[in-house]
């Protein structure tokens, strides 16, 4: 195989074989991850050309086909694990476990499980968690209730989602804190920083800005610092006697930048334009001057395109965890979309950030100056209700706290980089958070209602502020509504109950004999009834549809006159009626038989069936029986009508005819306006419904403290904690905790959302300023990005870090930040390290090289449709998801839309993001895990949705006017945004001479240059 003979696929089985004998190793992915590999593999195959890059896709996949079994290519996040258990595993252990089996409590049936020590152990019955066969544990047997046996907690069976948790964590290898590894008790070790010694951990400290370093001379490797940024780095790269990498082309550097800025791959005219100007710049000295100059006038085209605002609104909306649905039955959240248009504006127009965050925290509590400013303040709080709930819960107050936590959760990564959600149970065990001010900050959100409860709880819809006269025209509408809602309710009751020419109708009202079902015999229990408003009398009686041939009703008239009569039966008919119900008439000449259907209405003045004319006789039998027998429904026994033979119904009928026509009259004339009310409501309904709404908070009329959750139970209540903010940042900054108070009246997220942009607090900007270092350098100052605390990792300098923060506070400005950035020479650097970047700074820590990075799987969905020319370029796009989607299951995502505005749906992502990384909507991500494995290059080569767009893009030029070289060098353009290079042209020649146009598109679209940003 030609493959085996490249020394950079033997440089990669070294580093594998290193990889496979450390276990700590970070080490473990295909060559092209690492910019050293990928530089011997190029060289290997054509020097560095993009021909070198564009052979590994085949590499690659062979690589995948043999490593990917082993589990190589796939980094595991202990911190990320250790979260897990934090917010998911020991407080579940805590609320259900720990009363009976705790060292603190009982070791009931000699089991303890407040330690990962003790559940190993185990107790009677043997190890309570088995990792070598997770599926056989003692813990799992118990929580699922599938041994009559064993069945934990004995109270009631845990919530599928909590036993799914515990099962997870096993199968895991239980991994836990370290001060849950022995059998200490929990509530008796801490190795958290105190709250009087939060400044000894520089999170916590105060932010002053920091001298530029003064880095001259300069050493001959060095380059002139381009921006304050390499002046740190520099110092930093001397600290560490690291050699930097050189600078990249204008070109590689405008294709870092478009991805970086954009989310896609720059087009071939876009590169061929500012190549042109970059050629025709220098006009004087080296041209450093005018080179800066056009850069910066590159960076601010880029900020200004609305692709800047799109690409930076996703990178929100991975830390936000928004979504469009629930895991949950896959409820549609059909306002969310309001939010993301929210953050693609804010982006685009540079919202000072500042007001960025209070927006997000408070925007519905705060002052807005006209109608357009409250809708967008409005929209910004939604990005607090999108979690993912489970609003089945049946004890709404642990969902309440649930959200609550959930929360919190989130606002303490996103904005101050602190795992607050620890600090539910008991005091955080590592960083100056105590359980007092988790429920000090509870208590503010527990001040807002998120969640309405029924069988199935919901969220908080609320109508979007308008102006008086559209406010207005919804209110009469809304009046209008309930109106015509009772007006065709009030014609339904009185009309279509009301069989056509039935009536209510007296005894009085007919010649001869009538008897009532008052006056008759029954045998069983008869219902009676006056639903149907068809009748004699009072009511009828129906025989409940039960016992069939135990019930009858008989009919006998007291003193009935010997001869002929015409007997009749009085019925109200409906669906749910016999519709074979026996009649016994017994009269001179025997008994007579009927059965009749009483689901269609009477044939006589809709209330009289005839039966029939029979003959009586003095002291004969002369009676009616209505019967259940054999029936198929609801009997009906009403009334029995002896009409004289030869005796005219006429004289009586007269009046009751009038009555009918009158009444016939009414009717006809009461349904024809029912019938313009109804077309009139869906009018007025559909117009209501296209009211603006918004998913958000509804601010408590009565706010309140709350008190802290014993171990985090929701039925155990301890102190109550006024509301209010981090202890450990209010303990050193007096000013600040005497500024931003909670009085008793205040709702307190207006209060948070001051509190959080207050220049005292030093964790905000920290936290704002690394989280968009990372998205333009591809790991933060700070790597672990939404964690500052103890168990996070150190600045790579703070010093760096703490004069961006100044730079940004001054500001508020995130474009002029990310320009700063772009600006550098650390942003211009190349991926390739040098030897001492290699040995001395392995994690690149002083931003010496560039980080390679695969494009994430919006950008490569992007930019495929891009290069297919599918791809439609819309602004201030609405909701995207089918208007008759109903859930979120199974959905069939279309469209070329860009992919920040696709439907973002929890139990269906598009496969392209699934596949390539994208972010778990249901939490918050601030760094996206990145896995090679074998289904992205299937997915790549043979995905339904690749091969179409594969087929699209060479359908762009498979004009008869292009030969093949043409043909070629279009499709490179297209894709790759370049011309190919003579080895490239002849590869691409003998892939359309073996295979074809669409073959040829393929394997570009899985190249390196095209999967990559440089």
């Amino acid at each position: 195989m030609l493959v085996a003979k490249s020394s950079g696929l033997e440089d990669y089985c070294v580093i594998m074989k290193h990889a496979a004998n450390n276990a700590q190793s970070r080490i473990a992915r295909f060559p092209f991850e690492d910019p050293f590999c990928r530089r011997r593999i190029g060289e290997s195959w054509g020097g560095r050309s993009g021909f070198g890059n564009l052979f590994v896709f085949g590499l690659a996949s062979w690589l995948i086909a043999t490593w990917a079994p082993l589990g190589l290519g796939q980094e595991t996040d202990n911190a990320a694990a250790i979260e897990v258990f934090e917010t998911s595993i020991r407080p579940l252990l805590v609320e259900r476990c720990f009363e009976c089996h705790s060292e603190e409590t009982d070791r009931s049936g000699g089991l303890v499980l407040d330690s990962l020590e003790s559940m190993l152990r185990g107790g009677d019955s043997g190890p309570a968690i088995n990792l070598a066969s997770p599926e056989e544990s003692l813990l799992l047997r118990a929580v699922r209730y599938r041994d009559p046996k064993l069945q934990m907690p004995p109270d009631a069976k845990l919530p599928d989602a909590q036993v799914g948790h515990l099962r997870e964590w096993i199968s895991a290898g239980a991994p836990a804190s370290s001060d849950f590894q022995t059998g200490k008790a929990i509530e008796t070790v801490s190795n958290a920083l105190s709250v009087d010694h939060a400044r000894e951990h520089w999170a916590y400290r105060a932010i002053s800005r920091p001298a530029i370093p003064n880095i001259f001379p300069l050493a001959p490797h060095e380059t002139p610092a381009e921006s304050p940024i390499d002046a740190f780095l520099i110092r930093l790269q001397r600290t560490m006697d690291v050699e930097p990498s050189e600078r990249v082309d204008l070109t590689t550097w405008l294709r870092r930048l478009a991805i970086d800025l954009h989310g896609m791959n720059p087009t071939y005219d876009d590169i061929q334009y500012w190549g042109s100007l970059d050629s025709t710049t220098w006009v004087s000295g080296d041209g450093s001057e005018e080179r800066a100059l056009l850069r910066e006038r590159m960076i601010d085209s880029m900020l200004a395109s609305p692709r800047y605002g799109e690409r930076f609104a996703r990178h929100w909306m991975d830390v936000i965890r928004y979504a469009e649905s629930l895991t949950l039955r896959g409820f549609v959240l059909g306002d969310a979309w309001r939010y993301r248009r929210y953050l693609i504006d804010a982006f685009d127009s540079d919202m000072p950030y500042p007001q960025f965050i209070a927006e997000q925290i408070a925007g519905d509590l705060m002052h807005a100056t006209n109608i357009a400013d409250a809708q967008r303040q409005w929209s910004a709080t939604t990005g607090l209700v999108l979690g993912d709930h489970n609003y089945e819960e049946q004890d709404k107050l642990q969902l309440e706290m649930d959200i609550i936590d959930e929360q919190l959760e989130t606002i303490g990564k996103v904005f101050l980089a602190q795992t607050i959600g620890c600090a539910r149970c008991h005091d955080h065990k590592f960083d100056p958070i105590p359980t007092s001010d988790y429920y000090a900050l509870a208590g503010i959100l527990k001040s807002s209602v998120a969640v309405e409860h029924e069988n199935v709880s919901k969220w908080i819809r609320m109508p979007l502020p308008l102006d008086p006269d559209t406010e207005q025209a919804f209110a009469e509408a809304t009046l209008k509504k309930k109106e015509l809602e009772q007006s065709i309710a009030a014609i339904r009751k009185r009309w279509e109950s009301k069989p056509t020419g039935a009536r209510i109708a007296k005894k009085s009202d007919f010649p001869g004999i009538v008897v009532d079902d008052q006056q008759a015999r029954k045998i069983g229990t008869w219902q009676p009834s006056a639903s149907v408003k068809a009748y004699i009398d009072e009511g009828y009686l129906h025989d409940l549809n039960q016992s069939r041939g135990e019930k009858t009703v008989t009919f006998e008239p007291s003193a009935l006159p010997p001869g002929s009569y015409s007997v009749r039966i009085s019925y109200a008919h409906g669906d749910n009626r016999s519709s074979k119900t026996l009649i016994r008439v017994s009269s001179a000449d025997g008994e007579s038989e009927f059965r009749i259907n009483q689901k269609q209405p009477p044939t006589d003045d809709g209330l009289w069936q005839t039966l029939g004319t029979f003959r009586f006789e003095a002291g004969g039998q002369a009676y009616v029986i209505v019967s259940n027998e054999g029936s198929d429904g609801h009997v009906i026994a009403d009334a029995i009508h002896f009409l004289p033979e030869g005796q005219s119904l006429q004289a009586n009928q007269a009046q009751t005819e009038d009555e009918q026509a009158a009444e016939a009259s009414q009717r006809a004339a009461a349904l024809e306006e029912k019938e313009w009310m109804e077309q009139e409501l869906k009018r007025i309904t559909k117009f209501i419904e296209s009211r603006p709404m918004v998913q958000s908070l509804r601010a408590e009329k009565t706010p309140s403290d709350i008190p802290i959750h014993v171990r985090g139970s929701v039925h155990r209540l301890g102190n109550v904690v006024p509301r209010g903010f981090l202890s450990c940042i209010n303990a050193h900054e007096p000013e600040l905790k005497e500024r931003v108070t909670i009085t008793s009246q205040a709702n307190g997220r207006l209060e948070l959302a001051h509190w959080l942009v207050d220049e005292a607090n030093p964790l905000t900007g920290r936290v704002a300023v690394n989280r968009l270092w990372s998205f333009m350098m591809g790991t933060g100052i700070v790597r672990s990005i939404d964690n500052f605390g103890t168990t996070g990792d150190s600045p790579a300098d703070l010093e760096l870090l703490d004069w961006l923060t100044s730079e940004f506070r001054e500001s508020g400005s995130t474009k002029k930040l990310l320009r700063t950035i772009a600006m550098s020479t650390a942003y211009q650097r190349s991926a390739y390290r040098s030897e001492t970047a290699r040995d001395r700074d392995p994690e690149n820590r002083s931003f010496g090289v560039a980080t390679l990075r695969r494009l994430d799987a919006e950008s490569l969905r992007d930019s495929i449709l891009q290069a297919s020319g599918e791809l439609t370029l819309l602004t201030r796009i609405e909701s995207s998801i089918r208007p008759d989607v109903k859930d979120d299951y199974r959905y069939e995502h279309r469209g070329g839309l860009r992919s920040v505005y696709q439907p973002w749906f929890r139990n269906s992502l598009p496969p392209l993001i699934r596949e390539f990384d994208g972010a778990n909507p249901s939490y918050s991500t601030s760094q996206r895990d990145r896995s090679t494995i074998a289904t992205q290059a299937l997915t790549l080569m043979h995905n339904p949705w690749m091969v179409a767009r594969a087929n699209a893009a060479a359908q762009r030029f498979a004009s008869p006017s292009f030969d093949n070289q043409a043909a070629i060098f279009a499709v490179f353009r297209s894709i790759l945004g370049r011309d190919p290079e003579p080895a490239e042209r002849e590869w691409a020649d003998r892939v359309l001479q073996e295979e074809n146009l669409t073959a040829l598109v393929q394997h570009l679209f899985s190249s390196i240059d095209f999967r990559y940003a440089p």
